[in-house]
């Protein structure tokens, strides 16, 4: 018990750190604790409940919002260690898996942003807490909990809803657990043919590479660190000798693995849980098999350490420097002082939803419409963004009625390969006037008439 307790009190220690680093960095650089990532800001002007709490903590004090979010990673974290204590996994295993899942960035970036999944994370996880207590009071409870996760959340936060009752009917062999999935199934399908879509659901997806998605040292703020996936790879192998152990397991990783690549990066959550299952495996057959070279061993457990810390650092360092910066911060508080309520701006999507909550002004195209609109806009961005027809280009702007064009740098740089293309080229047009230039961003006036 002493031992358990101990260990407890690390996995706390290390969950708080890599929960918070992020933050703290960011404070650091640029002297703010503004949300970071397009998603935080649909959240923030979110009129439901949910995005008046966000919004009522942030005006409060920023670090009442990151308060709450840290506090919410962090009861995560001891509901999956007690979860799978629960399912009979040793003390030092279960730690093992719930350390690395908070060392990830998979998880951490779900509670450094306001989101409808974090809290759909943590609903499932006291559900799945609750229904695994075996005792029947708190199990129905749980299954009444699971109720609500077709309505709030998305399909994969439905299809983990239906695993965790599954596993309670496979240990209880109750029969009045088909009365729960049955209304499982009802509640899904209420919410996906009569609500349309789900109670909790946040701004459009934009597909990405799948590796740059999956792999953190490939450029994404989530992901799963390399280091880690070479320890699940072993846990595999491992696992696999008992494989009928583990079906449940492999369905769900295989599942999952397919939605991430085909349909949602929201499904990495569920998909890294699943893989940390099995890191948590490699990582005790790597600690507890007996080694001839010592030397070796510790050689091993430093490049592998160092390298699980070194993707939470990259995380936690991404993280700091993700928009909006202090520059377009700037640039958005400059908007909001001179330009007009009503007046449109037009930039990359990425800065959509900044514009609309930090300069108070519409944004042409912003995540936060939607998925119709925002194709046809995003379709209509490109126009403007590449077409070769200066003419073109202006009466695409009138016809759109844009007042004010902001590029930042990172814009010049992806989006055209010299100044004589595109839009870059039609700015050198008697209708524009560059009325701000400060920290690599621009933002220009266009004049209609």
């Amino acid at each position: 018990m002493r031992k358990e307790k101990i260990m407890v009190f690390i996995l706390g220690i290390v969950s708080i750190i890599s929960l918070a680093l992020g933050p703290l960095l960011r404070l650091l650089k640029d002297g703010n604790l503004l949300p970071a990532g397009k998603e935080s800001f649909y959240w923030l002007q979110d009129e439901g409940i949910y995005g008046r709490l966000f919004s009522g903590l942030d005006a409060i004090n920023p670090w009442a919002l990151y308060g709450l979010m840290i506090s919410a990673g962090l009861v995560s974290v001891f509901l999956v260690y007690s979860i799978l204590r629960k399912l009979k996994f040793e003390v030092e295993e279960a730690a093992l898996i719930t350390g690395l899942s908070a060392l990830s960035p998979f998880f951490t970036s779900f509670f450094n942003h306001p989101s409808a999944q974090m809290l759909m994370i943590l609903w499932i996880m006291l559900s799945a807490w609750l229904i695994l207590s075996w005792k029947k009071y708190l199990s129905y409870l749980g299954l009444a909990l699971l109720l609500a996760v077709p309505l709030m959340g998305d399909i994969f936060n439905a299809i983990m809803a239906f695993a965790i009752a599954l596993i309670y009917c496979s240990h209880t062999r109750e029969k009045k657990i088909f009365l729960w999935l049955g209304g499982l199934i009802c509640a899904t399908a209420f919410s996906f043919f009569y609500l349309g879509k789900p109670l909790l659901t946040g701004p459009v997806e934009i597909p990405v590479n799948f590796w740059q998605g999956f792999v953190s040292e490939f450029g994404t703020t989530g992901g799963m660190g390399a280091f880690i996936l070479v320890l699940s790879c072993i846990g595999f192998v491992l696992t696999w000798k008992k494989a009928k152990n583990y079906l449940a397991v492999y369905g769900l990783l295989l599942f999952f693995l397919l939605a991430f690549i085909f349909f949602s990066g929201q499904s990495l959550i569920y998909l890294g849980l699943m893989l940390m299952v099995f890191a948590g495996r490699g990582a005790m057959f790597l600690l507890k098999r007996e080694w001839q070279m010592i030397s070796l061993r510790n050689l091993i457990w430093l490049v592998v350490g160092l390298g699980i810390l070194f993707t939470t650092l990259n995380y936690a360092v991404s993280f700091s420097v993700s928009s909006p910066d202090n520059s377009l911060i700037k640039a958005l508080s400059w908007l909001h002082d001179e330009s007009r309520a009503g007046e449109v701006v037009f930039s990359n999507y990425d800065n959509g939803l900044p514009i609309e909550f930090l300069a108070g002004r519409q944004a042409f195209i912003h995540q936060g419409m939607g998925k119709n609109s925002f194709e046809s806009q995003r379709e209509m961005m490109e126009k403007i963004f590449y077409s070769s027809e200066p003419q073109e280009t202006l009466r695409l702007l009138k016809w759109n009625k844009i007042d004010y064009l902001l590029l930042d740098g990172q814009m010049r740089e992806k989006l055209w390969k010299n100044k004589e293309t595109g839009l870059l080229f039609v700015l050198a047009n008697k209708q524009f006037e560059r009325v701000y230039t400060k920290e690599g961003i621009e933002i220009w006036y266009f004049e209609k008439s």
